[in-house]
């Protein structure tokens, strides 16, 4: 149960290094890296831009007008592509938790 646990509290994939599986844990945390840094970058990239345009006055400082200027402000990245990888983030994720239920499960009979 603790490898479950942790996969799903700690950080994807880290039940598969309590099982000894070394190779599964570092895929599954290279995966969530990989897409945690694809999102920051899109996140700095959009703010720099909302933070310019209100220093430039041209988006007023209000929680409205800047939830607009976010929903608005087109990134380097499609949405489309944005949710794939958050899609491809839940499954690993999921994967990782199942998987060492199942691995750890099987160990212990």
């Amino acid at each position: 149960m603790k490898p479950l646990l942790l996969s799903a509290f700690v950080f994807p994939g880290a039940g598969y290094f309590l099982l000894k599986k070394p190779i599964q844990g570092v895929i599954s945390a290279l995966v969530t890296i990989a897409v945690l840094i694809v999102f920051i970058k899109e996140a700095v990239y959009k703010s720099n831009i909302i933070s310019q345009g209100i220093v430039n006055g041209e988006i007023a400082i209000d929680i409205t007008a800047i939830q607009q200027a976010v929903l608005n402000t087109p990134g380097q990245i499609s949405p489309q592509t944005l949710g794939a990888l958050s899609w491809l983030l839940a499954a690993v994720w999921l994967w990782g938790m199942i998987d060492c239920y199942r691995l750890a499960k099987k160990l212990k009979t």
